[in-house]
């Protein structure tokens, strides 16, 4: 096959990925080449790994899967990959700072599996500081925790367990991310998260958010949103 003609049919099928022995017109020259030519599409393309996103879902448009959830709302596009948000006290124990394997089981692990059963990616973003008043709805983490485990704020400022409130105060937030016992428990945390994850296929990235309220860089107070410079 010439270059021309396999970079056509390669742009082709880029261009136009419903392109399949279903809606294309084929036929074979006098030299016994195979050429493809896509019909056209009007539809959205889902490249695998860009585009539209779901948040904190696995659906599928199929009805034949069993993520299909009714009829699909007809403005809404098909996607090819799926974003999660985990804060850190959601993966890790209460009291010391080994890896919650049930939580990872009930929240990554069945995630990463329903994704692969639709064929889509999944995203993960590890945040370490919620929102004022964000609500809590995991029953193993604390409902006055702030995003890192009690047992981090104990370490970092002698309160968070034994009947102590973990809930970080705007000074006590704003300083931690300076704070060399913080950064390396965070170390120590992505490093064991990476062991379990590494080359897992339908992990397609991880972004990093531990800086901020939802790891936006930013704090919300009681009377003033500020900016972390």
């Amino acid at each position: 096959m010439s270059s021309t003609l396999l970079s056509f049919l390669i742009a082709s099928s880029v261009l136009n990925p419903t392109a399949n022995n279903n809606n294309t017109h084929s036929f074979t020259d006098e030299n016994n080449l195979s050429v493809v030519i896509p019909k056209q599409s009007n539809k959205v393309l889902t490249n695998p790994g860009i585009g539209f996103t779901e948040l904190q879902r696995v659906v599928s448009n199929d009805p034949e899967n069993p993520f299909y959830e009714g009829k699909p709302v007809i403005s809404y596009p098909d996607t090819s990959t799926i974003y999660y948000r985990w804060y850190w006290d959601q993966l890790t124990t209460a009291t010391d700072p080994n890896l919650n394997e049930r939580m990872l089981e009930k929240k990554i692990d069945n995630v990463l599996e329903e994704a692969a059963a639709v064929n889509k990616k999944v995203v993960i973003r590890f945040m370490a500081l919620r929102g004022k008043n964000d609500p809590i709805y995991d029953a193993d983490v604390n409902k006055d925790s702030s995003g890192i485990p009690c047992w981090l704020v104990q370490e970092l400022y002698g309160h968070g367990l034994n009947g102590s409130s973990c809930h970080l105060s705007d000074k006590e937030a704003v300083s931690m991310f300076k704070n060399p016992l913080f950064i390396h428990r965070m170390q120590q945390f992505l490093d064991a998260l990476g062991k379990r994850y590494d080359n897992n296929k339908t992990l397609l990235r991880i972004d990093m958010g531990m800086v901020g309220t939802w790891g936006e860089w930013i704090f919300l107070g009681m009377r003033q949103r500020r900016a972390i410079a």
